[in-house]
C-alpha cells in the first residue's frame, strides 16, 4: 500500500469514528481521545492528518460528498443525483444537526453549495445543449450559484427547523421550480445577448 493511500485509509478511519461518535453524543463533548481509541490509531496520528476534530469533520463531508457525485453519471442522472443528496441529508440529520451546531450556518451553506454546484452546473449545461444555445460563462456561473444558494439556504433551514417542510416536499419543489425556470431563464438570457 503507498503512502497515500495508506493516508487517505487513515482519514477515513478517523472520519468514521467520528462519525459513529456524533451519533451517540453531542460533538462538544468529542475528544481526540475519544476518535483515537475507536479509531484505533494513536493521537499523532490524528495531529499528523487533521488539527482540529472540526477540520475531521469539514474533511469526512468533503469526502461523503465526493463520493456520492462520483456514484452517478451526473449528465444523465440529475435527479437521481438530486434524489440521492436529499436522502443523505435526511439520514444523517443528526450529524448535520451536530455539525450545524459546531460548524455554524455560513459554514454548513457554503458547504451545501460545493455540494450542489457541480450538479447544477451540469444541468445547465445539458439544458443549453437541449435548447441549442449558449449563454456567457459568466451568466452561467451567476445562475449556478443563484440556484446552489437557494438549495443551501434552505437545507440548512430545513436542519435546524423540522415543522417547515419534508425532505420529499424540499425535492419536489426544487425540481418543479428547476426545471420549469431553468428553460426559460436561459432562452431569455440568449434573446438579450
Amino acid at each position: 500500500m503507498n503512502y497515500k493511500t495508506k493516508s487517505y485509509e487513515t482519514k477515513k478511519k478517523l472520519a468514521k469514528a467520528l462519525k459513529k461518535l456524533m451519533q451517540e453524543k453531542n460533538f462538544k463533548n468529542i475528544s481526540i481521545v475519544d476518535i483515537t481509541s475507536l479509531a484505533k490509531v494513536n493521537r499523532k496520528t490524528f495531529y499528523y492528518h487533521f488539527k482540529t476534530i472540526p477540520d475531521l469533520l469539514k474533511w469526512m463531508l468533503e469526502c461523503e460528498t465526493v463520493e456520492i457525485a462520483q456514484s452517478f453519471d451526473l449528465l444523465n442522472n440529475f435527479d437521481d443525483a438530486f434524489q440521492f443528496s436529499i436522502n443523505y441529508i435526511d439520514e444523517n440529520k443528526a450529524i448535520l444537526i451536530s455539525a450545524y451546531d459546531n460548524l455554524g450556518r455560513d459554514e454548513m451553506r457554503k458547504f451545501f453549495i460545493n455540494d450542489f454546484i457541480d450538479i447544477i452546473e451540469i444541468s445547465v449545461k445539458k439544458c443549453e445543449d437541449d435548447l441549442g444555445i449558449q449563454v456567457s460563462d459568466d451568466f452561467r456561473r451567476y445562475l449556478c450559484d443563484f440556484y446552489s444558494e437557494g438549495i443551501a439556504s434552505k437545507i440548512v433551514e430545513r436542519i435546524k427547523d423540522e415543522t417547515s417542510f419534508t425532505m420529499e416536499q424540499f425535492s419536489n419543489y426544487f425540481k418543479i421550480i428547476f426545471s420549469g425556470s431553468l428553460p426559460y431563464i436561459l432562452k431569455k438570457s440568449n434573446d438579450k445577448a
